[in-house]
C-alpha cells in the first residue's frame, strides 16, 4: 500500500544526486529516469517491483514527503468520517425535534378537545341546574312551568324577585276555588291542569274519583261538594296520568 502511495505521488528519487549515467538518478516527477535498481553503484537498495519480498529504502526528504502525504491523507479521512458523524447525529437531532413537536402538537390539540368537552359538560350542567331552580322558584309563586322559563336572574334572589313581580302581573290563580267546588283539598289544586274553566273542573273531579279510590275506606261515589261529572269510571290513560302527577308506581 505505500509503495503504491509512492508511486501515486510520484516519488522515485536517486539513492544520491550524482549516481547513474547520464545524469540518471533525477526525480521522475521532474522527467527524470526512476531510480536504478540492482546492486551496482549509485542505485537504491532492493528489487525492481516485479521482484517479491523486495526492500525499497528512501532518503531522509523522501521519507519525510512520505509521511507528511499519510499524514495528510489521514487528517482528511478523519475530517471526513468526523463530517459525517455529525451530520448524522444532526439528522437525528433534528428527527427527534420533529417528532417531539409533533407529539407536542398532537398533545394540545387533544388537550384543547377535551378542555372542549369539558366547557361543554359544565355549561349543560348549570343550564340543567338553573332551569330547576327556575322552576322551583316558579312553583313557590304559583307560576306555570311555562312562566318559570321567562324569569329573569343568575341567583335565587334575582329569580324570586322577578317572580313575584311576574305573579303580580297575572290573574290569581283559579285552581284552588276550582278544587274547593270539586271537593278536592285545596292544597292539590296544583295538581289540577291548566286549561279552561270547564276542562279544569272536570280534571279536579276525575283526580277526586282517583284519590277516593286509592285512599281505603273512602267512598267511591260522588264527590263531597261538587260531585263528579257523571262520566262514569276513570280511562286508562287519565289514570297513567293522575299516577305520575302523584309519582304512585
Amino acid at each position: 500500500m505505500l509503495w503504491n502511495l509512492v508511486r501515486r505521488h510520484g516519488l522515485f528519487f536517486a539513492a544520491d544526486d550524482g549516481g547513474g549515467a547520464g545524469g540518471g538518478g533525477g526525480n521522475a516527477a521532474d522527467g527524470g529516469d526512476p531510480p536504478a535498481t540492482g546492486d551496482g553503484p549509485g542505485s537504491t537498495t532492493g528489487t525492481n517491483n516485479g521482484d517479491a519480498g523486495g526492500e525499497v529504502t528512501f532518503t531522509p526528504e523522501q521519507q519525510q514527503r512520505i509521511d507528511a502525504l499519510v499524514k495528510e491523507r489521514l487528517e482528511r479521512e478523519r475530517a471526513k468520517i468526523k463530517a459525517e458523524q455529525e451530520a448524522r447525529q444532526q439528522r437525528a437531532q433534528e428527527e427527534a425535534e420533529q417528532k417531539r413537536l409533533a407529539d407536542q402538537a398532537e398533545w394540545e390539540k387533544l388537550a384543547k378537545k377535551q378542555e372542549g368537552q369539558l366547557s361543554q359538560i359544565k355549561a349543560e350542567k348549570e343550564a340543567l341546574e338553573m332551569a330547576a331552580l327556575r322552576s322551583e322558584v316558579a312553583a313557590a309563586v304559583g307560576l306555570t312551568p311555562e312562566l318559570a322559563q321567562r324569569l329573569q336572574g343568575s341567583t335565587r334572589e334575582e329569580l324570586e324577585a322577578d317572580a313575584e313581580t311576574l305573579a303580580k302581573l297575572l290573574p290569581p290563580d283559579p285552581r284552588p276555588a276550582i278544587a274547593v267546588e270539586a271537593g278536592l283539598p285545596k292544597e292539590l289544586a296544583d295538581r289540577i291542569k291548566r286549561g279552561t274553566r270547564e276542562e279544569m273542573l272536570a280534571d279536579a273531579q276525575k283526580l277526586l274519583k282517583f284519590v277516593q279510590k286509592q285512599t281505603p275506606g273512602s267512598p267511591a261515589g260522588p264527590a263531597r261538594r261538587g260531585g263528579t261529572s257523571g262520566d262514569g269510571e276513570l280511562s286508562e290513560e287519565d289514570e297513567k296520568r293522575i299516577r305520575q302527577r302523584f309519582r304512585i308506581g
